[in-house]
């Protein structure tokens, strides 16, 4: 067989393997992986910047690749079986509340290790350049703009994750945040009935406070309007970050557990 002969089905087999995505896949542990890309790489960020997550995200591999990335775009994971529900749960809209995506970030390493029935979406920083800045707001054409209330204006950051959530068919939402009226109990806002008893179930396990707020433009209202059930937790952001960080995901931890996500 000629050199040419030899060479040509190898460049095939790698362009296939690239076109598959296997290059953006990164491991967990021996016992699971999951997928990842990016969605918005005009939002790309060196979180690290900001104090908290700097103080406060562990120097673990899989950290150190997701900031890397992160320095290109926002991401979005992808676990489970592809089996039943789909989950988004999304981190960070407000760049000043490092609570959310430190929150998401311990769900997802707790996910690690458990048995995921269905699929779930996981952006944990949504605007990586905000929370670089510290900031809650994210500037278009020199005006500065609350994201979560843009999810209903085409092309903006957060209009561009609620179309992601509906080409991949999304079922259930979960929005991260922190605020500073919210007790040490933490809080679940929810949009109308058919989630009344979804943030009931996370109030009877955390002691979470549960209320309706609606609100236009924000994710959980968009989301609502589409047919998707969505839910919004907050924690205390004048707390201990670490402590209500720890809060959050045992939140995230009971609205999938209530979900049959997990067990």
């Amino acid at each position: 067989m000629g050199y040419r002969s030899f060479i040509l089905p190898i460049l095939f087999l790698t362009v296939i393997i690239l076109s598959l995505g296997v290059s953006s896949a990164v491991t967990l542990d021996s016992a699971g992986s999951m997928g990842v890309q990016f969605l918005d790489k005009n939002v790309h960020g060196n979180v690290m910047k900001n104090p908290a997550i700097k103080k406060y995200l562990s120097d673990t591999p899989f950290n150190q690749k997701m900031v890397s990335k992160l320095k290109q775009g926002s991401l979005v994971y992808r676990l489970g079986n592809g089996k039943g529900k789909t989950i988004l749960i999304c981190g960070g809209i407000h760049g000043n509340e490092p609570q959310g995506p430190l929150a998401v970030i311990k769900f997802m390493n707790y996910l690690k290790n458990k048995k995921i029935n269905g699929t779930v979406y996981i952006i944990p920083f949504a605007i990586p350049v905000d929370t670089e800045k510290n900031s809650r707001n994210y500037v278009r054409s020199s005006k500065h703009y609350d994201p979560n209330r843009e999810f209903n204006i085409a092309g903006t950051p957060p209009n561009k994750i609620l179309k992601f959530a509906l080409a991949h068919k999304v079922d259930y939402i979960i929005d991260v945040h922190a605020g500073t009226e919210v007790n040490s109990t933490g809080l679940v806002y929810f949009q109308k009935d058919s989630e009344k008893k979804w943030a009931a179930y996370i109030q009877k396990k955390t002691g979470a406070i549960a209320k309706t707020n609606p609100q236009k433009g924000t994710f959980r209202s968009e989301a609502s309007k589409k047919g998707i059930r969505a839910i919004t937790m907050e924690v205390d952001k004048k707390f201990n970050i670490g402590k209500t960080s720890d809060k959050e995901s045992k939140m995230l931890i009971y609205a999938c557990v209530y979900l049959h996500l997990i067990n």
